[in-house]
């Protein structure tokens, strides 16, 4: 609630540096410090002070926001690739049952959402903008999550096998490739596309 009220705030500031033509680009001032800010009110800095600065701001932030996010925060753990032996990945099963399909490897749901009816979703992480892409998915391979995480919880809300934290699943499985998510054992085997049909195939547990 604080940090809505104090965007409110920096949102009025910024129509009004708007309108004086002091900055010139909606969310520039998202990229400057308060007193920079304050500075540019005030009269003591002018667009042309600011102006570099915004844009190395700008591009600093989309080059952070394409970085790998790390496994863990405040805690040391050592990297270990998930073991690949060209035909499987292992990860930690999120929700029971087996499906065999295709994948189909989502970076962004804001620009890439498109997935058909059966397909298996790839993705680094999930949050809850990506809840309608499980709608249609039927099973979900995450590269970054946990049992209790949302990809793993939403996939058992809704009955699909999940597999998450698949080390370098997205770079390691293609669009298009025929693979076999088993949520149970938490793995993934890639498949070869020539000894199977095209449809996807909910595979029955033993009883």
């Amino acid at each position: 609630m604080g940090f809505y009220a104090v965007r409110l705030k920096i949102l009025k500031i910024e129509q009004s540096l708007l309108e004086q033509q002091i900055l010139k680009c909606k969310d520039d001032i998202f990229y400057l410090g308060w007193n920079e800010i304050r500075d540019l009110q005030d009269g003591r800095l002018g667009w042309l002070d600011v102006e570099d600065t915004i844009r190395s701001r700008r591009m600093e932030h989309i080059r952070l926001s394409k970085l790998v996010p790390p496994r863990t925060i405040g805690i040391d753990l050592d990297e270990a690739e998930a073991p690949f032996t060209g035909h499987s990945l292992s990860g930690q099963g999120a929700s029971p049952g087996r499906y065999e399909g295709i994948a189909r490897v989502i970076m962004d749901p804001a620009t890439d959402n498109e997935i058909e009816p059966g397909e298996i979703l790839i993705a680094p992480y999930t949050d809850p903008a990506w809840t309608p892409l499980f709608l249609t998915a039927s099973a979900a391979v995450i590269e970054v999550g946990s049992y209790l995480s949302h990809a793993g919880t939403i996939a058992r809300e809704y009955g699909m096998p999940c597999v998450v934290d698949v080390t370098d699943c997205t770079s390691r499985i293609t669009t298009g490739s025929r693979i076999l998510v088993d949520g149970t054992t938490g793995s993934v085997q890639l498949l070869d596309d020539e000894q199977l049909e095209d449809t996807g195939d909910k595979i029955e547990e033993p009883a």
